[in-house]
């Protein structure tokens, strides 16, 4: 980047702490979200096959959803 350009994006309101915080609060809420759908998944395995049947999915479809990993989401 040249002299210039920097100067444009201080002008501009550019704060690379600031962009480094915001990066880091989307990675962490986007672990949060992983960590309540492994929860979810893990509760689905936990109902009995009348409730699964209740929800319109059968005991493979969760045991499918509860085994995918995480990146699949």
């Amino acid at each position: 980047m040249s002299g210039m350009t920097i100067g444009r994006r201080a002008a501009q309101g550019y704060h690379p702490i600031q962009a480094t915080f915001a990066i880091l609060a989307r990675v962490r809420r986007r672990l949060a979200e992983r960590a309540a759908d492994r929860r979810a998944y893990t509760q689905l395995l936990s109902l009995g096959d009348r409730a699964l049947q209740d929800v319109g999915i059968s005991r493979a479809q969760a045991t499918f959803e509860a085994e995918r990993p995480l990146w699949h989401g």
